[in-house]
């Protein structure tokens, strides 16, 4: 820098040093959120650094059906019946000098066209094994379809009884049976259209068409918490 009078001239110098702000990885690959039970998932995760630095990454979050692989990047696994619902995912992204993000997703993981809806531990039959399941976990959050959930909001609730109820295997009259003598299940009871309280055995129940009529019918008594 110089600066004159006119006459006399005086010169300075200095040097201006930026210094880098180092500058956490982005993730340039979109997650794969979704696949369906029994098919092969695949996903490849990609990061780069703005800063030339070096990426690392890591999973964090896994469910215990997939695997990742640091080097190449890649997720992958096959989701088998019992994994059908929704999976927490995280990855971590790491640069030489320590800066980090995370890509997190949920991968929803669906049941195969084969399930038969309220067949929850899906032997292909809607029954008193299945009715047991989601009398187990009635009101429960953060569940599946092998636990009940088969809306697949994350609970057990009133409209998954329906669904067993609109799907019940009609011709297995054993079941049946058992279902309307056994004490902890028989005594339901639910309100006629004079509003008589009637009882109304199990068998009969669960062989309701509309699943809006059997959520009604349920609603009317709360006796369903103790199955």
């Amino acid at each position: 820098v110089s600066i004159s009078d006119g006459s006399l001239v005086a010169n300075t110098s200095f040097t201006w040093t930026v210094a880098n702000t180092n500058r956490v990885p982005v993730f340039t690959s979109i997650p794969v959120t979704e696949t369906s039970e029994d098919a092969a998932y695949t996903y490849t995760v990609e990061a780069v650094d703005l800063d030339g630095d070096t990426v690392t990454l890591q999973a964090s979050t896994l469910p215990t059906w997939l695997t990742f692989d640091p080097l190449t990047g890649v997720l992958e696994g096959t989701p088998l019946k019992d994994h059908v619902g929704n999976h927490a995912v995280s990855i971590d992204a790491t640069d030489t000098n320590g800066a980090q993000t995370a890509q997190s997703f949920v991968l929803t993981i669906t049941p195969s066209d084969n399930l038969v809806p309220g067949d929850a531990n899906q032997d292909g039959v809607v029954d008193i094994a299945d009715l047991g399941i989601v009398g187990a976990n009635f009101n429960k959050t953060s569940v599946e379809w092998s636990q009940g959930d088969f809306t697949g909001d994350e609970k057990v609730d009133i409209a998954d009884l329906g669904i067993i109820g609109a799907n019940w295997t009609a011709a297995d009259s054993a079941v049946a049976l058992y279902a309307a003598s056994n004490p902890r299940t028989a005594p339901l009871h639910a309100k006629d259209k004079a509003m008589h309280s009637t009882r109304l055995d199990l068998a009969t129940l669960l062989q309701e068409d509309d699943p809006t009529s059997l959520a009604k019918m349920l609603e009317a008594h709360r006796n369903i918490t103790s199955l």
